[in-house]
């Protein structure tokens, strides 16, 4: 016997009760996972919009969807959150979108847009000569300064330092990271913290991502 088709006023219901069974039942009722996302998304994105009204739509999406994604590829949440409060009846995809995984999204999706804020503001802070210096030097002539304003140096240095902001967003979200957080003049030991590493390692990713970056101006500019 099949289950009858639920009506609007009665949403389908899943006794879910770990991430496992939720991919489980967003892989078996497509209708319920697009139902479960659109509701998680717009919960997330209207409290996020609230509270960041400068932001644009765009970024606080795409913060969401990174964190959509971290949650089904890792599977973190705990058992305890899906049976906390749980209907006798299961959860609806309003319910669990609203509620505790609403929840849980948000606070993943609300970390993730503060790091793209902050490597928005690095990026516009990088159009800065000096944080431009940073990465990669500018030329200097034989006595050790910089050459005179031409118009070809405004341009080479313009040109340059685009080459230098495509270069920086290849590297790996770790890479930038970190270097991003030594350009905010953060210490080697308060990123060694935040990253949970030791300071050695932290000087290691910024050698690594710097030498990278000039590598990868090089190319370019050949």
């Amino acid at each position: 016997m099949t289950d009858a088709m639920p009506t609007p006023s009665e949403p389908k219901r899943y006794a879910i009760d770990n991430v496992a069974a939720l991919i489980r039942v967003m892989h078996a009722d497509r209708a319920y996972a697009l139902a479960l996302r659109n509701k998680a998304e717009q919960h997330v994105t209207l409290t996020l919009r609230r509270k960041y009204y400068r932001t644009s739509p765009e970024l606080i999406v795409d913060a969401f969807n990174t964190a959509l994604m971290n949650f089904l590829r890792a599977g973190t949440f705990r058992p305890e959150g899906f049976l906390s409060g749980r209907p006798a009846e299961g959860w609806s995809a309003k319910e669990l979108g609203t509620t505790v995984l609403g929840g849980y999204l948000y606070r993943s999706a609300h970390r993730e847009l503060i790091r793209l804020l902050r490597q928005r503001q690095h990026e516009d802070n990088l159009e800065d000569d000096d944080r431009f210096g940073e990465i990669v030097p500018e030329a200097t002539s034989a006595t050790g300064t910089p050459p005179p304003e031409t118009p070809e140096t405004i341009y080479e240095r313009k040109e340059r330092r685009q080459h230098m902001l495509a270069c920086v967003a290849k590297l790996s979200d770790t890479l930038r990271d970190t270097l991003f957080w030594y350009l905010d003049d953060y210490s080697y030991a308060h990123i060694a913290k935040m990253q949970n590493i030791n300071p050695q390692t932290v000087k290691s990713r910024i050698a690594e991502a710097r030498n990278r970056v000039i590598e990868c101006v090089r190319k370019r500019m050949v």
